[in-house]
């Protein structure tokens, strides 16, 4: 459900801004892909809740609840905004270093790399995630067995596309953004090759 949620999260997305730019509307207009999608998303998710668990997601306030959700969440707060951080410095460093032609075609071959990895190490997480937590309470054995298959799948996956993305790389290029960001064709193999790391 998670995984359909998502789906249908990036397609809507996909289509009011491919309406957007069809339109040729305005830059400000741009944020209404990522409200629609969200609002969409959200209304997947309370669908979930009524139809499958059979809850209405009703808010209440409970300061201890509050104190426990804040009390475990901190880490994973602190993980997102570091993340956040590695994830936008090196654009940052870049534009402070060189021009901006060489940012957009750095971003355009990072957008590709990424989308990949929210695709399938994305996906595999969030399905793995709850089999794991399970399994650590239950059976450790399970467990690791679950997270060696999982990588080894993992790895199977990323071979066939890190070569896939350096041999067709200004195809890719060219076909995704047009002849103008074939410069990002290179970044884009030297990108591949970290895809295998950053699975891991």
């Amino acid at each position: 459900y998670e995984a359909l949620g998502i789906i249908l999260h990036k397609s809507v997305m996909l289509i009011i801004g491919l309406i957007l730019v069809a339109l040729k509307a305005s830059l400000v207009l741009m944020i209404l892909p990522l409200l629609g999608a969200s609002v969409f998303y959200l209304g997947n998710a309370v669908w979930f809740l009524k139809k499958k668990i059979g809850l209405w997601p009703i808010p209440r306030f409970d300061k201890d609840i509050l104190k426990k959700l804040l009390k475990i969440s901190w880490p994973f707060f602190m993980a997102a905004v570091f993340a956040k951080l590695y994830s936008t410095s090196d654009t940052i460093l870049l534009s402070a270093l060189s021009s901006d032609k060489s940012v957009g075609w750095y971003s355009a071959a990072l957008k590709l790399v990424n989308a990949f990895l929210l695709l399938i190490a994305g996906s595999l997480n969030s399905a793995l995630f709850p089999s794991l937590s399970y399994f650590f309470v239950r059976s450790r054995r399970e467990m690791n067995q679950v997270f060696t298959q999982a990588t080894f799948y993992l790895m199977f996956l990323t071979i066939p596309l890190v070569v896939g993305l350096i041999v067709l790389s200004q195809q890719i290029i060219s076909f995704i953004y047009g002849p103008e960001y074939l410069p990002a064709a290179l970044i884009l193999i030297f990108l591949s090759c970290a895809i295998p790391f950053m699975f891991l």
